[in-house]
């Protein structure tokens, strides 16, 4: 099956996927899910850029690390479209705006379903989803491997660019989290701060994509399985949930210790 048949196949089966993500933490699930989400398969983290997002002056902030590893990458390849957005009709954000692959096995991709880029081209790509506002991942994930026919799993990764209402990643995660708490992780040194401006009304747990946020009488306590997503601070209608990156943290020099771990790009 080409890569064009495999993914309009996996957008058929796209609520099977929901589905997958509410047991993928339960015997005898949790063994197939393994295979798609356990660190071995899936080794992802979220760059959290934008405004909501605090980082000392005159270090490296988070939009420069994507440019960083394209910088890395030998070969540079996006998606045609997002397969997320196609799958859930999303009405808020384009449908023709794909991932990035990076590295040597991006090479695979099928003309069908991408195209090569020049640097200076993923460069404006990933200018065009920070202006739209999609949140990127960077992520090496056994899924794309299969689904886009791409033999060389050691030898790309993905910067996927997330939409709240569509994408895999966004929703419904809390049970798959927390089977597999080192696949899906925040990136070093981040951290989140309520402010007494909390009014606890509960905006910040309804958006949580991994259910880490629970309201009690003095606001919002988030747990232990924080993702770094930063949708917190991003949804807090009075400002009140401040992400702060730790400045003595490098967040590339983390990213490529734990999502390039064993993968060679260059």
């Amino acid at each position: 099956m080409d890569a064009r048949k495999r993914i309009d196949a996996a957008i058929k089966l796209w609520p099977l996927v929901k589905v997958a993500k509410r047991i993928g933490d339960v015997r005898p699930f949790r063994a197939v899910a393994k295979y798609f989400a356990s660190e071995e398969a899936f080794r992802g983290s979220f760059i959290p850029v934008d405004e909501a997002i605090e980082v000392q002056p005159g270090k490296l902030v988070a939009v420069e690390i994507l440019p960083k590893l394209i910088e890395m990458a030998s070969h540079v390849s996006r998606l045609n479209f997002c397969p997320c957005r196609v799958a859930e009709k999303c009405e808020s954000f384009p449908h023709d705006f794909g991932c990035l692959f990076l590295g040597p096995g991006a090479s695979e991709i099928d003309p069908n379903i991408g195209k090569a880029l020049s640097k200076r081209e993923a460069y404006e790509h990933v200018e065009r989803g920070l202006h739209l506002g999609l949140l990127s991942m960077v992520g090496h994930i056994k899924l794309d491997s299969i689904v886009f026919c791409l033999s060389q799993f050691d030898r790309f990764v993905t910067i996927c660019f997330c939409c709240r209402c569509c994408c895999l990643l966004r929703s419904g995660m809390g049970r798959l989290v927390r089977a597999f708490p080192f696949s899906l992780e925040r990136v070093s040194g981040f951290s989140v701060e309520v402010s007494e401006d909390c009014d606890g009304c509960g905006v910040c747990a309804a958006v949580c994509p991994v259910g880490n946020i629970e309201i009690g009488e003095s606001g919002p306590h988030h747990g232990g399985v924080c993702v770094g997503c930063g949708e917190c601070a991003r949804a807090c209608p009075r400002k009140a949930i401040r992400v702060i990156i730790n400045p003595e943290k490098d967040l590339f020099e983390d990213i490529k210790s734990r999502i390039l771990k064993d993968v060679d790009i260059t």
